[in-house]
């Protein structure tokens, strides 16, 4: 990032601070670990599961290990087999990275019985801050501000409602354990309460082997406003300054920024000296987060620490110009901190995007799949991808959504924000459903360009920008593109209508069928044009000759609509089954061609077939059925939840939309479900 890294006071390139690492993760962070382990020339291991066998952390490492099955329960969390692979490739330190192990305290008790340093804090200060309702009780012995709730060990669900009812909603149900936003679910009343409490307790002890639960009151929203702190054994404690995380949806970030707009010097400085107070308390080594609610009054309230990297610790590395995947590694071999808190400074401004694999459209539903496209913007100054996918991967529904991330960084504000959206609009991912198109569109809006920014920004956000659905000018385009690919390669998959210039060509989109009737128009100066039908309507698609993948449409408000299909002219195919991606802008809409009439008879009645039949009790996307809530033969109301599937830690509600009787599920507890497949049968009574 434009500030140039401070030299460390280790020559760490002559005397490497361990001899080999083993990262105990996958996607980006275990990427993003690996680049800074090979710039301080320390040999890097890898671990990967079943369905990671050729991800890019592994291609990545100097080495692999196999761990076992794609479920993380059987690997990533099975601590015997992490310390296995440390041992059996001689690696004298791990580096957790974040989820997975890097917050369990027996973890870090296991490598130090096998005499292997772990990259983080020691598991009392685990343990002190990852418990929720002993880290509040540490935070208000330091004289730190906190949410009034409960924290106390009867769970009963009944004890629990009355508890929340002695708050006063809305409620915020918290796992003591959880973090990630994983286990935490709001009540909004009484009525919503068990079901929200129920949920929680599912999602927490899938995740973290624990469904404690605290309460707090909801603060209806605030900012969610982040300390970076950094502290040695020696007693060194320092603040790295905050970072405003308050953009979020299902209470999980998906963009955030540093340092904070509309946030004064006494806040910054009395919001780091509380973490630094905290962390100093604990005796706290390593890496760590302090994260806090803020009111309207600029009032804040200690939430949590996160005794780990966060996700979103590029920001503060582009302000500061510290890479702190070094300091982790050098604080983890004994050095002292590289720096005072008097030599920090921070310059500019710096924004992050989460990029996931998920669909903004459809609730965030997660997507999985194999990314067919990708291409990402050239190198350039104040840019970074940190990714941990690359094309032809594919995205499991064992983890989570998380592709990669940009971070960029501006002299100020507003030159950040301009130069996201400009990245986010040369992002081109395709192949599986990506919240790229949606991250542009949230930064491009007037909300956030004026810094108005809390934790309900995502709901509140008008999303009137054109580009989420499919058009007839996407369907008329890739059918342009068909027809000049067969035209380059001598192939006639189409069909040809009453003269050479007339073709009849089939397309498929998400289930949804078309014929299309294309007529060659007369060619122009700079290109070839078509008239192409689309039931009733008729667009005319221009190509252009020097940039055969680049088409035009004027649409009925007469604006110009600009599109690009890789590998439309001669040369050059994308898939050989035959789809095809068309880009509007960074939004992306795939096409599977229909070569023959059977096959498009046989597309139209099973997709007919398949509407009538799974919908709306089919899966909402690859998982596993976490819970069935009603049995076979219970009545049931139009909106009861009767099944939970769960896919990338996250939980997704199956709901009647009539009043019925259930006759039949076709799935148990457990299963594991495609998207698309039949959940189950209700009659409707």
């Amino acid at each position: 990032m434009p500030q140039k890294e401070k030299s460390m006071r280790l020559d760490t390139s002559v005397n490497p601070l361990f001899g080999k690492l083993l990262i105990a993760n996958r996607g980006e962070i275990a990427c993003r670990v690996i680049r800074t382990a090979n710039r301080l020339g320390i040999s890097t291991v890898a671990i990967y599961a079943e369905a990671d066998a050729h991800a890019l952390h592994v291609r990545l490492a100097d080495e692999a290990v196999f761990i076992g099955a794609s479920k993380a329960t059987e690997s990533y969390l099975d601590i015997d087999k992490v310390i296995s692979a440390a041992i059996s490739t001689n690696c004298n330190a791990i580096h957790p990275g974040y989820g997975f192990l890097s917050e369990n305290p027996e973890f870090v008790r296991q490598c130090e019985s096998n005499k292997i340093i772990l990259v983080g804090p020691s598991a009392d200060s685990i343990e002190k801050m990852g418990i929720k309702d002993t880290a509040k009780t540490i935070a208000r012995d330091c004289k730190i501000p906190v949410l009034s709730g409960y924290e106390g060990d009867n769970q009963a669900k009944e004890f629990l409602l009355q508890q929340a009812e002695l708050i006063g909603f809305p409620v915020m149900i918290k796992a003591v354990a959880g973090g990630g936003g994983k286990g935490l679910k709001i009540a909004e009343d009484r009525d919503s309460f068990c079901l929200q409490l129920e949920s929680a307790r599912r999602e927490a002890g899938a995740s973290f082997g624990n469904d404690k639960m605290l309460l707090e009151k909801y603060l209806e929203s605030p900012r969610h406003i982040e300390i970076q702190v950094f502290a040695d054994r020696h007693g060194n404690v320092v603040s790295l300054f905050e970072r405003d995380c308050s953009i979020q949806r299902r209470h999980q970030k998906i963009l955030e920024e540093a340092p904070a707009t509309n946030f004064s010097a006494r806040l910054r400085a009395e919001m780091g000296a509380a973490a630094c107070k905290l962390a100093e308390t604990i005796a706290y080594e390593g890496a760590g987060t302090v994260e806090f609610l803020v009111d309207t009054q600029g009032q804040y309230f200690f939430l949590e620490m996160n005794t780990r990297l966060q996700v979103e610790h590029g920001i503060t590395e582009a302000i500061t110009g510290l890479d702190l995947v070094e300091w982790q590694l050098l604080v983890a071999a004994g050095a002292e901190l590289p720096l005072k808190q008097e030599e920090i400074a921070m310059q500019g401004h710096a924004i992050e995007a989460r990029l996931c694999a998920e669909d903004p459209a459809g609730d965030f539903l997660p997507s999985t799949g194999a990314i067919e496209y990708m291409k990402l913007p050239q190198a350039a100054f104040g840019v970074r991808f940190d990714m941990g996918y690359d094309l032809g991967d594919s995205v499991s529904s064992y983890y989570d959504s998380l592709l990669g991330k940009l971070i960029v960084w501006g002299s100020d504000r507003q030159a950040a924000v301009r130069r996201i959206s400009e990245t986010l609009g040369s992002t081109l991912v395709a192949g599986i459903d990506s919240n790229i198109n949606y991250l542009q569109r949230l930064v491009s809006s007037a909300p956030y360009q004026q810094a108005e920014i809390n934790t309900a920004f995502i709901s509140n956000f008008v999303d009137d920008v054109r580009g989420s659905a499919v058009e007839t000018m996407h369907w008329a385009v890739a059918a342009v593109s068909r027809a000049m690919r067969e035209q380059g390669s001598g192939h006639r998959d189409g069909w040809r209508l009453n003269g050479a210039n007339r073709i009849r060509i089939g397309l498929n989109h998400k289930g949804s069928s078309q014929q299309l009737y294309l007529t060659e128009a007369v060619k122009e100066v700079h290109g070839q044009s078509w008239n192409v039908r689309v039931g009733a309507e008729t667009c005319l698609v221009e190509a252009d000759e020097a940039k055969p993948d680049r088409f035009t449409v004027v649409d009925d408000d007469n604006k110009i609509r600009k599109f690009f299909v890789p590998g439309s002219h001669s040369g050059q195919t994308q898939e050989a089954d035959d789809r095809i991606i068309c880009f509007e802008g960074n939004k992306p809409f795939i096409f599977q061609s229909i070569n023959r009439i059977s096959d498009y008879a046989t597309t139209l009645i099973g997709a007919s077939a398949s509407s009538d039949l799974a919908a709306p009790y089919s899966a909402p996307m690859n998982g596993t059925v976490a819970a069935i809530l009603v049995a076979v033969n219970d009545e049931v109301d139009a909106g009861t939840i009767l099944m939970v599937v769960e896919a990338m830690k996250m939980e997704f509600p199956i709901m009647s939309q009539h009043k019925g009787s259930v006759r039949e599920f076709f799935f148990a507890e457990g299963d594991n479900v495609e998207q698309g497949n039949t959940l189950l049968d209700l009659e409707a009574t």
